[in-house]
């Protein structure tokens, strides 16, 4: 519903505090705290939390790239982690976007890595060793 403008996320909060003693009011707090958070999908606090444990760092969440956000970016390696989300990339636009943003990113000579939910959740050490793998290529090259 937000996607959509049906809602707003004031509107949203609004909500949980009236409804705070009520069934499904801890679910819709936890979104909530999605949407007010750097993180802009359950999927972008997974792959924090991914990298945390597995002792990443360095990463800026949501960099400005141009006109566009990377979900998470390493600037002073041109790498960059693009998380796909299947309700963001329904409306028509957005893929056109995202593959305009690859683009850009191609000219500019970044690495770009995109991971999926499926792909973070069914083999989340294999996205992190491609993180890390691309992150030493990159340091490699720079030193």
């Amino acid at each position: 519903m937000l996607q959509k403008k049906v809602v707003t996320v004031p509107q949203l909060s609004a909500a949980a505090e009236r409804h705070s003693g009520r069934a499904g009011a801890p679910a819709l707090r936890r979104l909530l705290d999605v949407v007010t958070g750097d993180s802009e999908s359950i999927a972008e606090r997974l792959f924090v939390e991914l990298l945390t444990d597995a002792g990443v760092g360095g990463w800026v969440q949501q960099l400005q790239f141009g006109s566009w956000r990377l979900d998470f970016g390493w600037p002073e390696l041109k790498v960059c982690v693009e998380i796909q989300g299947l309700a963001f990339h329904r409306a028509p636009g957005r893929l056109a976007n995202d593959e305009a943003k690859a683009n850009a990113l191609e000219r500019a000579r970044w690495r770009r890595l995109g991971f999926t939910w499926h792909q973070l959740t069914d083999d989340p050490v294999r996205c992190i060793e491609s993180v890390i793998e691309v992150l030493n290529q990159q340091a490699d090259e720079v030193a």
